[in-house]
């Protein structure tokens, strides 16, 4: 693959191609959409290349204010995972502390 734009995929000889893969699970519009890379490119001039493990923004903020809001009242704290592998850890973590010896 020489590059991907949108749904096409041009190879190292120039040949385009119809990507049928990539516009699915977590890039549902394809490669390179230019809203979502305008948008990508504007955040990370602001915030810079950091998760929000540690910090928060005024984006984040109000998300995980708004999702203890839908959740049960035992439920007061929110945990973004970057990727699968962060989620079932911290579903793990969760559940593991949910049934412990009290």
């Amino acid at each position: 693959m020489a590059r991907k734009s949108g749904l096409v995929v041009e190879d190292i000889d120039g040949n385009l191609l119809l990507d049928m893969a990539s516009a699915s699970a977590s890039v549902p519009l394809g490669a390179c959409h230019p809203r979502l890379v305008e948008q990508a490119v504007a955040a990370l001039r602001r915030y810079g290349n950091e998760d929000s493990h540690m910090l928060t923004t005024e984006l984040v903020a109000p998300l995980a204010e708004r999702l203890v809001a839908l959740a049960p009242r035992t439920c007061t704290r929110v945990d973004f995972a970057l990727n699968g592998t962060e989620a079932v850890e911290i579903a793990v973590r969760l559940m593991r502390r949910a049934t412990a010896a009290r």
